[in-house]
């Protein structure tokens, strides 16, 4: 016995074992439905045996708060990650790793207002009051304070309060007596005792309804955050490699405690620049939860064993009878991948040469079948092959289903006869 890795097919028209060169060209149209076939065979025949290693759970991932997703400030995230095989068993979860988002800005007490000798503020009643801000987020609107200027052509000096956790500026905002609304009037760097004049420059706003102008009621941008989880190096590797066909990434808000719904992403993205889905490309191996929705799922309490089991193909020194096989399974002999298709085998590494050769000589046992590919619909098949004897000759469709046809036999030559013009292919073997 020996070993050949899955969906490998070290034997696929190669004449070395262990020897494959992809040309991209095996997988498709006939080959990648015998394949598929043969893999079905082996995955529900009894003769499948195969050798098996457990995968390790991951390792702690590595996870790093961004910004521009939707997870609220205040909140503290635990992740775990898990990998799942081509057979969607799961691996333990790996150990826990948490991430604090930052507190919800509060907003900025009363600034101290003063009088400025200069400025272009007509005389009145004038309020103030501040936001504060960091990134995109804005707390709601401080306490008020108000002031009356003496005359026209004067300014406010702003004198700031102690800044809040986390702000990094002040939205400075001004309302006069008469006005229909707040006006933004700038944003100064949040400096505890720094101070700020307000000369008037700034026009009052004349749209009650301006959204623009309208103080926020709430903390705006709360949920800006994002958490990128990625795998470790390690891990990596075997993502990249593609030891695993997927891997799921689990968030609680409660360390060790998962919900029914902790799901937050099964990972089967594609290192793809060109977004084409191609399942060669290998995994992505880092992840960012923009707040997603959780869905049904756990992390495992106890290990399925993730399993890699290449499929072991029987080489056989003669090919046995057939009979006792499922169909499509694959065998190993002289180097050469058969299937057994119909009631005999047929060596794969030939199905789709064209070229309808099959060497010379007499015909008789230990002659391999010769397989003939008839790759542009006709009614009539003309196979010369060029073998002494009367061959036993077998037909199927592009489907591998086997058609009917008049089938006339002379020397070296094999005449097939349609009803209708027909693809497929024939096999033509000698006892």
């Amino acid at each position: 016995m020996a070993l050949t890795p899955f969906f490998g097919l070290n034997y696929y028209g190669g004449s070395v074992p262990g020897d494959l060169t992809d040309d991209g060209a095996k997988f498709t149209g006939r080959d990648r439905l015998a394949i598929d076939r043969m893999l079905h065979a082996l995955a529900t025949s009894a003769r499948h045996r195969y050798s098996s290693d457990s995968l390790a759970q991951p390792e702690v991932p590595t996870v790093t708060l961004g910004t521009g997703g939707g997870l609220p400030g205040g909140a503290s995230y635990t992740y775990c990650v898990t990998f799942v095989d081509a057979s969607g068993l799961e691996s333990l979860p790996s150990e826990e790793v948490t991430v604090t988002t930052p507190a919800v800005l509060v907003e900025p007490d009363e600034p101290l207002l003063d009088e400025a000798d200069t400025g272009q503020l007509p005389q009145g009643l004038y309020f103030f009051a501040l936001t504060a801000i960091r990134g995109a987020e804005e707390s709601p609107l401080g306490t008020q304070t108000s002031i009356t200027t003496s005359d026209d052509n004067l300014g406010v000096t702003l004198t700031m309060p102690p800044v809040p956790a986390g702000a990094t500026s002040f939205q400075v905002w001004r309302m006069n007596a008469q006005d229909v609304g707040w006006t933004r009037v700038a944003v100064v760097p949040a400096v505890e005792g720094g101070t700020y004049t307000d000369d008037g420059s700034v026009a009052a706003n004349t749209n009650v309804d301006n959204p623009s102008q309208m103080p926020p009621a709430t903390n705006l941008g709360v949920a800006i955050y994002a958490v990128n989880v990625q795998l470790s190096a390690a891990d990596a590797a075997k993502v990249t490699s593609g030891q695993i066909a997927a891997w799921r990434v689990y968030r609680t808000e409660t360390a060790s405690a998962y919900p029914e719904d902790s799901l937050v992403h099964h990972v089967i993205d594609r290192d793809d620049p060109s977004d084409t889905g191609n399942p060669a490309l290998p995994l992505v191996t880092e992840w960012d939860d923009e707040g997603d929705i959780l869905t049904s799922g756990v992390p495992p309490l106890a290990s399925t064993q993730m399993v890699i089991a290449p499929y072991v193909f029987d080489h056989v020194d003669v090919l046995p009878d057939a009979a006792g096989y499922p169909s499509f399974y694959p065998l190993v002999y002289q180097s050469r991948l058969y299937a057994k298709i119909g009631s005999g085998w047929t060596r794969l590494s030939d199905v789709d040469t064209g070229d309808g050769s099959g060497g010379s000589g007499g015909g008789g046992a230990g002659t391999p079948p010769i397989i003939y590919n008839q790759a542009v619909a006709a009614t009539t098949w003309t196979i010369s092959h060029g073998i002494e004897g009367i061959p036993a000759v077998q037909l199927y469709d592009d489907n591998y289903n086997q058609i009917d046809a008049d089938v006339h036999v002379d020397l070296g030559v094999v005449t097939i006869t349609c009803e209708i013009p027909t693809t497929g292919f024939a096999r033509i073997s000698f006892n």
